[in-house]
C-alpha cells in the first residue's frame, strides 16, 4: 500500500502466513473454500487428536517520512484447550487511551513504555485468549522482550500450547515480577483450560 501525502511517500508493507487457511480463503471458486472450511470446522477435534493444529501469522511495517512508523505483529494458534494469540504493537507512543481507561493495570501511568493486557474472544469454533502488547522506541529490553518472545514451539507441540503463560512466558515473567494484574483465564472449548496462567 502506497500513499503520497503532501510530496511524502508513506508506504505500508503487509505479510501473512496463512498454511491452514483459517483466514484467508483459498484461491478458486467459491464452493472449494466454503467446502474446506466446512471440512476444517466439523473435523476439528479429529485434528487435534491426530495433532494438526490450525494456525495464522500477520505482520506489518509502516512508514512515515521514510521513518518507520509502526510495526505490527499476529499469531493466532489453537492451543491445547482454546484458541491462543498473540499481538504485539512498535509504536512512537503508547496510546492513551490504554493508560487513562486502565491506570490500575499495574505499571507507572507515565511515561508509559510498555503495555500488555488480555481480552478474550471468539473465533471460528472456538474461544480465544490473547495477549495485547505495545512498545516504544524507548522501551526497555525487557520490556521489548516481553512484547515480541513467543514461544515458536506452540506452533510444533502436537498437544498445542496449555495457556497464554505457555506462548508469552517472557510477558507472564514481566507482569509476576512487577506485581501487575494476572491474565484472565476461559474455560476452554476442547477441555478444560488450566489457571494456573492466572495472577493471583
Amino acid at each position: 500500500m502506497h500513499n503520497l501525502v503532501h510530496g511524502v511517500k508513506n508506504d505500508s508493507y503487509i505479510i501473512r502466513i496463512d498454511p491452514w487457511h483459517p483466514v484467508h480463503p483459498l484461491p478458486g471458486p467459491n464452493w472449494i473454500e466454503r467446502a474446506y472450511g466446512e471440512t476444517c470446522l466439523r473435523l476439528g477435534n479429529w485434528r487435534r487428536r491426530v495433532k494438526l493444529r490450525s494456525w495464522t501469522v500477520i505482520g506489518s511495517v509502516g512508514f512515515t517520512n521514510g521513518k518507520v512508523k509502526t510495526v505490527f505483529g499476529d499469531l493466532v494458534i489453537e492451543g491445547e484447550n482454546e484458541w491462543l494469540s498473540a499481538e504485539w504493537n512498535y509504536v512512537t507512543e503508547i496510546p492513551a487511551y490504554l493508560w487513562e481507561r486502565y491506570p490500575d493495570n499495574g505499571f507507572p501511568v507515565e511515561p508509559r513504555q510498555y503495555d500488555a493486557s488480555w481480552t478474550h474472544l471468539h473465533f471460528g469454533d472456538g474461544t480465544r485468549e490473547r495477549i495485547i502488547s505495545f512498545v516504544t522506541p524507548r522501551s526497555t529490553s525487557e520490556e521489548l522482550n516481553a512484547a515480541r518472545n513467543i514461544n515458536l514451539q506452540c506452533l510444533f507441540i502436537g498437544r498445542g500450547c496449555h495457556s497464554l503463560c505457555e506462548l508469552m512466558p517472557d510477558a507472564t515473567r514481566y507482569r509476576r515480577e512487577h506485581n501487575a494484574r494476572g491474565w484472565g483465564w476461559n474455560s476452554g472449548d476442547w477441555g478444560i483450560q488450566p489457571h494456573d496462567c492466572l495472577i493471583q
